[in-house]
């Protein structure tokens, strides 16, 4: 991750979003240990296109 994460930086990004279940407790642990931070400000939303009817 940390050679993904150098490339962007190195590519004049800023910032990085990730992605992680809510119910995957490994992987959010795992995310905050290497330094990612939980958004309490934002809300993902979807809209399903192609539902069938």
């Amino acid at each position: 991750m940390e050679r993904s994460l150098a490339g962007l930086r190195a590519a004049g990004f800023e910032r990085c979003h990730l992605f992680v279940h809510t119910g995957n407790a490994v992987a959010r642990e795992f995310s905050r240990r290497s330094g990612w931070v939980d958004r309490t400000d934002l809300a993902m939303m979807t809209i399903v296109l192609n539902a069938a009817p």
